[in-house]
């Protein structure tokens, strides 16, 4: 696509027709340093490192075309402009917080302006300069005439884009719809059996009337959409090509005066706010209502686009035109009649809906056809005085005028998004009071759904609660699939997949895993979600294969990404165990921290069933010890506690004798502030006579606490790590931490002064998290040596030594086979995670199964709870971590084998 129209021998730009102006605009070209500093900012700053494979998925999944790898590439290197509607989109769809989101939209709007500009006066200055003998007069004429043209281009831009939000929105709403009539058909057939025949024949009729109106709709909602994109693209094309004709005519204008004058565009219309109205609860008669005024307002911006296209035009007439003052004529009304306005009163009532006629005396070709057809009539000078003569009939017009026929302006106004009209300019002012008033309140309405929906992370499911930071709340993966961030979406797709399916089933019951789902500041699962929910939902798919009952529901519950979201999330899984979702059981449970604690406490009140997966904290189990609290009937885990942990460590440390002495590390809170359990569970490990590990601290006589919170970690592990060079070097450091700073403490063991004395690091199953290639783990100059025992380890489980192999490679078959059109990376095998939710869903699953009282009639939550104290003796669970039961005093996992210790770096002392 051409950037400039190619010159004729003689200089002149050729003219283009309207109906070629979309292709000759083209897109405004980069490879300024503006351009590239916009297509750095994209690459760093907005999309961090996505391919542009992932950036052309994420548009054809919101159905946007013409955004694939090739022009991606070209917008990440500053070699092409990124459209300013697809910037909003680009950051409305990676980034769910609205306060980041206004943020990089600002700055988006900024360098793209800046970015824009440098383009265009790139162009402005290569262009011959257009009208070379026009008139100063003339030249403000055709540059206001084109400023026009850009500002109703713009208003195009963002009009069909509003259509486009309000388009989506609507679709997502009938497909809720339509979705939730599937779901509810097998029911509604079931009660058609106790009904009147008639009137069950009558019930079923209109069920399948309304069910296959939602689908017809959205089909066709689907095609407008499709239709209002395309005009959407050509109004962006020229709105570009509007500001290239501004800056070519306000050159042209300042050189025809000799003067210095600033060629920025006076337009700025990027500063508005992208707005996204939807519509809640909607019925067939408003969906059809929709698609009329929908097909209404395409055609109004259809027909903008065509004017502003005939405006641009106007802009590019002969250079040899010249405007001379004349005489304002208005287009014979209704009545047949046509008005005069003279200079004077033209002034002061300016036409809006008229034509303004301004003639030429130069010498021309034959005008006289021109005359005839038109019912404007030229006004020559007077030769003697100067001064405009009387109006003179056609008959004697002079031959060699011309007529030059300038647009005054487009009098539209657009209403709300969804409801938009051509107005015309002299309604009565009742009239005009009524659209303002009708315009206002649709305003209003508008306004609020899109406040509720951004409320609720820009879906429509009420279980979603937007937060300053994420998105907490429950969703089953029929809402977008990025809500709870980028990296579940691969998980989540398949998921909703899944549901789909296993909704079908009569007296199908739902899971909730529990979790920190979502990355933040204060996050502790260093991006491990990803890996606990692809193993429940492994665990989900085995679950319901075959003919079994009931087929199990998995939802995901984020708890935020330090668990602070954790009473909204709590509530809104109480809801759940009544009505259609017979929720039955929560896994997960979070990690070992007091907002796990509460949840779990607040859960058990409502004598919800709970199984963790990855609680490791002494005492939170059923008995409550944790924190000295009343017990949590209803909660099990499978999870090795602390001091199993470090008792399988101690029995190895006794086996090297020249480990002696330890310094003891300990951070008593997480990054909130409030009590770390996991922490405190290792640092009374510890010390506890019975485990083994007392002596060491004893011998050692260093204690040193830090603080997790943000700012004070590096810090305080920095001066630590120099503080275990002094009078005493132990051999050990007891780490009672987590291992989102371990990384930083064993780089800074590495450069203390007596880093050249070996020392081995002690420390929970939180460790699997860490890169087995650390640096700090593999320096010669530097021993350091690492032990922990994990969760569930792959090399161990993997072991010929494992009499439970069969299992573990069972769960990697199933994990690495098609999910619904989706692939998990084994890698995320490694932390343990995924094995550690597949066998926390599997006791939920095999709990509910065995749970069934009545056939086909869905547990009740009692009976749930009561099985998961039942494995024990010869029924066991046998998951990918190995064969265990649950102890039923405790809810804790039982098994003939101990944990296993881990070692990772540089060979102990021996």
């Amino acid at each position: 696509m051409a950037e400039h129209q190619p010159e004729q021998a003689d200089g002149a730009r050729r003219r283009v027709p309207p109906q070629e102006a979309d292709r000759s605009a083209g897109k405004l070209a980069g490879n300024t340093p503006e351009a590239e500093a916009l297509g750095e900012w994209l690459k760093s700053k907005v999309t961090k490192g996505r391919s542009t494979r992932d950036l052309e998925e994420l548009f054809l999944k919101k159905k946007m075309k013409g955004h694939g790898r090739n022009q991606w590439s070209l917008y990440l290197k500053g070699e092409k402009l990124i459209s300013s509607w697809a910037l909003e989109v680009l950051i409305d769809s990676l980034y769910p917080t609205e306060d980041v989101r206004r943020i990089l939209k600002g700055e988006g709007r900024k360098l793209l302006r800046a970015a824009e500009q440098a383009s265009l006066t790139r162009d402005a200055a290569r262009t011959p300069r257009p009208g070379a003998e026009a008139t100063p007069l003339e030249l403000q004429l055709r540059l206001d005439e084109a400023r026009k043209g850009q500002i109703a281009a713009q208003k195009s831009v963002w009009d069909l884009t509003a259509l486009l939000w309000l388009t989506t929105g609507v679709i997502a709403e009938l497909q809720q719809r339509y979705d939730a009539l599937k779901r509810e058909r097998p029911q509604t057939r079931r009660q058609s059996h106790t009904d009147v025949p008639n009137e069950a024949t009558a019930r079923l009729a209109d069920f399948q009337h309304e069910l296959t109106t939602a689908r017809q709709q959205i089909a066709a909602l689907e095609e407008r959409a499709a239709r209002a994109e395309r005009e959407r693209d050509k109004a962006e094309e020229l709105r570009i090509a509007a500001e290239r004709k501004v800056q070519e005519l306000r050159r042209a204008f300042v050189q025809s005066h000799q003067e210095q004058e600033d060629t920025q565009t006076t337009v700025n219309a990027g500063t508005e706010e992208d707005s996204r109205p939807t519509q809640e609860g909607l019925q067939p008669w408003e969906v059809e209502a929709f698609l009329e005024r929908l097909d209404d307002e395409i055609d109004v911006q259809s027909a903008r686009l065509d004017d502003v296209r005939a405006a641009i035009e106007l802009g590019s007439r002969p250079t040899d035109t010249q405007v001379i003052p004349g005489e304002v004529v208005r287009l014979a009304s209704a009545d047949g009649t046509a008005t005069k306005q003279t200079p004077s009163t033209s002034s002061n009532a300016p036409s809006t809906d008229g034509i303004a006629v301004l003639t030429d005396s130069r010498d021309s070709t034959d005008s006289d056809t021109l005359a005839a057809k038109s019912p404007i009539q030229p006004k020559p000078s007077d030769a003697a005085t100067g001064e405009p003569g009387p109006v003179q009939p056609a008959a004697v017009k002079s031959r060699r005028q011309r007529i030059v026929l300038i647009s005054l302006g487009l009098a539209v106004v657009l209403a709300a998004a969804g409801g938009g009209t051509w107005w015309k300019v002299h309604q009565d002012d009742d009239a005009k009071a009524k659209a303002a008033a009708a315009a206002d309140a649709k305003a209003k309405a508008d306004a609020r759904a899109v406040a509720w929906r951004k409320s609720h992370c820009d879906t429509g499911n009420p279980r979603l609660h937007q937060t300053s930071d994420w998105c907490a709340g429950v969703t089953d993966g029929s809402d977008r699939h990025d809500v709870f961030g980028t990296p579940l979406e691969p998980a989540l797709k398949a998921m909703g997949a899944e549901n789909k399916e296993a909704m079908k089933s009569p007296g199908y019951v739902t899971v909730a895993l529990m979790a920190p789902l979502t990355e933040g500041a204060n996050s502790l699962t260093v991006g491990r979600a990803v890996h606990q929910v692809e193993g429940a939902l492994v665990a989900q798919q085995e679950a319901n294969e075959g003919g079994t009952y009931p087929k199990i529901r998995l939802v995901l519950a984020n708890m935020g990404s330090d668990e602070s979201s954790w009473p909204v999330v709590v509530d809104e899984l109480k809801k759940m165990t009544g009505g259609a979702d017979r929720l039955v059981a929560v896994t997960g449970m979070g990690l070992s921290q007091q907002e796990s604690v509460n949840a779990a406490r607040a859960l058990s009140k409502a004598e919800i069933p709970m199984v963790g997966d990855l609680i490791t904290a002494d005492g939170f189990d059923k008995t409550g010890s944790i924190d000295h609290g009343a017990e949590i009937p209803g909660l099990v885990r499978i999870a090795p506690n602390s001091s199993a942990q470090m008792k399988a460590i101690s029995q190895e440390i006794h086996k090297h004798p020249k480990l002696k002495t330890a310094a003891l590390v300990s951070a008593p809170t997480t990054p909130n502030g409030t009590p770390d359990f996991y922490t405190d569970s290792l640092k009374g490990a510890f010390q506890n006579p019975a485990i083994g590990l007392l002596p060491y601290v004893q011998a050692g006589h260093i204690d040193f606490p830090f603080d997790a919170r943000e700012g004070a970690v590096r810090p305080s592990l920095e001066t630590l790590s120099n503080n275990l060079c002094g009078k005493t070097v132990p051999d050990l450091v007891f780490w009672a931490g987590r291992a989102t700073h371990l990384p930083d403490f064993l780089e800074y063991l590495r450069q203390r002064e007596c880093h050249t004395t070996p020392i081995t690091v002690v420390t929970g199953s939180d460790a699997a998290t860490l890169d087995p290639k650390l640096a700090a783990l593999h320096d010669p100059d530097a021993p350091i040596s690492l032990l922990y025992v994990p969760l569930a380890d792959p090399g161990q489980l993997d072991a010929e030594t494992n009499p439970d192999r069969g299992l573990f490679k069972k769960f990697v078959e199933d994990f690495d086979s098609n999910h619904h059109g989706q692939r998990f990376d084994k890698k995320h095998l490694a932390s343990g995670w995924a094995v550690m939710a597949h066998d926390g869903f599997l006791v939920a699953s095999q709990a509910i199964r065995k749970a069934i009282d009545t056939p086909q009639t869905p547990p009740t939550l009692h009976a749930v709870t009561a099985q998961l104290y039942l494995f024990d003796t010869t029924n066991v669970i046998r998951g990918a971590s190995g064969i265990f039961r649950i102890n039923p005093n405790t809810g804790n996992r039982k098994t003939s084998r101990n944990p296993q210790v881990k070692h990772q770096g540089n060979p102990l002392q021996d």
